[in-house]
This record gives C-alpha cells, sequence and structure tokens, in this order.
C-alpha cells in the first residue's frame, strides 16, 4: 500500500513540516473523489499528520467502500457518493474538498455529456449540502478553464482565453467552468464560503495505473520497463506539480485563501515542455523514448492548450512553497512504483 512506502512516507513527512495542518485538528473534512490522483494525496496528508499525534478527521466520500478501505486502511472513513444524486451525510463537516469528476482524457471524447454532467450535478448538489450544514467548501477546478488561446509567459487568475464549444473535449473544460460559476453564484446568493483551486498538470505516485494522462502513464510505463511513446515532438509547456506539492498548496487555500477567490497551483520551479517530463521519466527508468503520430480518436482526447503554464504568484503570496522539481518529484515517483512493483527498495 503506497501510505506504507518508505519513501513515499519522507515525502509526507517534508511536506507535512513545510505545511503545518494544527489548525485542522478536531475538525471533520469530507473530500470528494477520495481515491483520485489529487484527492488522496490531500487524504493522505492529513492521516499522515493524525500518525504524528493531529486529530483530523477525515470522511473520504467515493463510490467504492472497498477501494477506499485499500487505499487509506483505517485512516479514513468512508462515506457513499454519487456525483448524480442529492449528498446526504449523517456526519457535519467542518470543511469540503470537492474534487471529484470525470479525469480521464479518453471520456471526456467517449463520453461527454456525463463529463459535462457530473461537474454541474455533483458541484451543484456538494454546493447545496455544505450550505446545509455550514461547512466551507474547496472546490478542485483545472487549469483547462483558460482556454487554448496563445499566450506568451505565465497565465494569471484573470487570464482567459477561448473554449470551443462544438469540440468533444470541452466536455471537461466547459464543465469545470460551470463548477466554478456555481461556486459564484451560491457564494453571491446564499452566502456560501467557497473557495476554488485551479491545478496545473500534477503528477506522482497517488496516480491510477489505468490513467492515460501522459504525465500519469508514462512513470508507470517506466517502473514497467517499457518504452515511452511520444505522440506529438513534445514542445507544448507545462505546469508540473507533484501531487504532494498540490495536497500542501490545496491546505494553503483552504486554511488562508481569500473567500470567493480563485488560485492556480503550479511549481515555478517547473514549467517544463512535455518532452522534458518525458525524457526526466526515461532517464529515470532507464528505458527508450521514442515518437509516434498520433491517429483520429486519440488526437482528439489531447489538450488543445499550447501553453499552459501557470502564474503561481496569488498562491505563493499564501506562504506556500513548493518542495519537489521537476527532475526529483518524477524520479522519485519512478523509484516508488518501482518499489511497489517489485516489493523492494529501488536502486
Amino acid at each position: 500500500m503506497l501510505p506504507e512506502n518508505e519513501r513515499y512516507r519522507n515525502m509526507l513527512d517534508r511536506a507535512l513540516e513545510a505545511m503545518p495542518l494544527a489548525p485542522l485538528d478536531g475538525k471533520c473534512v469530507l473530500i470528494t473523489g477520495a481515491t483520485g490522483l489529487i484527492a488522496s494525496a490531500l487524504a493522505d496528508l492529513f492521516i499522515h499528520h493524525n500518525r504524528h499525534g493531529g486529530s483530523i478527521r477525515v470522511l473520504a466520500a467515493g463510490r467504492s467502500g472497498a477501494r477506499v478501505a485499500q487505499r487509506f486502511g483505517d485512516g479514513a472513513e468512508f462515506v457513499p457518493y454519487d456525483a448524480a444524486a442529492p449528498f446526504t451525510c449523517g456526519v457535519r463537516a467542518d470543511y469540503v474538498v470537492h474534487a471529484a469528476g470525470v479525469a480521464s482524457p479518453e471520456k471526456y471524447v467517449s463520453a461527454p455529456a456525463e463529463t459535462l454532467a457530473v461537474s454541474y450535478e455533483g458541484t451543484k448538489n456538494m454546493l447545496s449540502w455544505a450550505r446545509e450544514c455550514g461547512s466551507e467548501m474547496l472546490y478542485v477546478s483545472s487549469s483547462e478553464v483558460y482556454g487554448s488561446k496563445p499566450r506568451a509567459g505565465l497565465i494569471a487568475e484573470g487570464d482567459y482565453g477561448a473554449i470551443d464549444p462544438t469540440a468533444v473535449r470541452s466536455s471537461y473544460p466547459a464543465g469545470k467552468l460551470v463548477g466554478e460559476a456555481l461556486c459564484t453564484a451560491w457564494r453571491a446568493q446564499y452566502g456560501a464560503r467557497v473557495k476554488i483551486a485551479r491545478p496545473g498538470h500534477i503528477y506522482g505516485p497517488t496516480a491510477h495505473e489505468g490513467d492515460r494522462r501522459v504525465s500519469s502513464e508514462f512513470p508507470y510505463l517506466a517502473s514497467r520497463g517499457e518504452p515511452l511513446v511520444m505522440k506529438s515532438t513534445g514542445q507544448q509547456q507545462r505546469s508540473y506539480c507533484h501531487c504532494l506539492d498540490c495536497a500542501t498548496a490545496l491546505a494553503a487555500i483552504l486554511l488562508r485563501g481569500e473567500d470567493g477567490a480563485a488560485y492556480n497551483i503550479s511549481n515555478p520551479e517547473a514549467v517544463i515542455t512535455i518532452r522534458q517530463m518525458a525524457e526526466i521519466v526515461a532517464r529515470a527508468g532507464g528505458v527508450e523514448l521514442r515518437f509516434s503520430l498520433p491517429e483520429g480518436v486519440e488526437k482528439a482526447a489531447f489538450n488543445p492548450m499550447v501553453q499552459s503554464s501557470l502564474d503561481a504568484a496569488r498562491l505563493l503570496g499564501l506562504g506556500w512553497q513548493p518542495l519537489f522539481g521537476a527532475e526529483e518529484g518524477f524520479s522519485q515517483t519512478v523509484a516508488i512504483l518501482l518499489e511497489l512493483r517489485s516489493g523492494y527498495p529501488a536502486d
């Protein structure tokens, strides 16, 4: 189990030292999409804090109690969650981190109606429940809300571009925009206490093995000793951020962020091209990097943003600092996946 991996635990120790969680002691935090890449890292951080004497009650909302138990053991309490149904829970949460949603580029294209509906219905239902029990909510959005308009330089929180509503893949960014609009509407009309996080390209060992986003898929391929196949020249620039840096950023926004504000999550020291990322992963796994042109459906699932590097100034203003640069973060990810696969420490 990932939380038992010594290398990962050492990284959790560093993250907790950088972002103390004592202000959350005695509080209850509900996390939707709890076993996902981003949400599971946050849950790991809370649970690790509790192992060191903390007292955060962690509610893991998802569709599978077995998956939650397998992932977190007794560190989190399972709460059934279905984005399409009104949410009910017998426990009052002080905070809600709404991170549930469709997170597969293939599904954005193959199930666009579901992708859009999950964003709308799921966010509306969580806002309604949070309002009923007086919870503060953090909505986990995406950097894709900025659209595909070419830009030179980093993207700040107000730099919106175009999203093509006739493109099937737009179901994902449009859904995230709808989610943000719902948060703003609930705050304006009902006085909801809500903040918005916009993660860039998050990666790390908390990703599922079936995750086809390239920053998740490549480390798994490398850990299996398989070659990495690029479907472009890889010149697109991305804001990469390790899952534990993302977790501490979410905690900083939750505890210190301004109500109603949106915050980019990006590591300023890890703004690199997709090719540079692939080269780091290939070196870490000792595998070959190849290039191949994409085909129809495969190409339709690609993120159209050429430049999606985020300006993290607003987040840094909360006192947050990233710990894991791209070289260390991706190399450690491959090493952890190797250890989990083999049962032995990586070299």
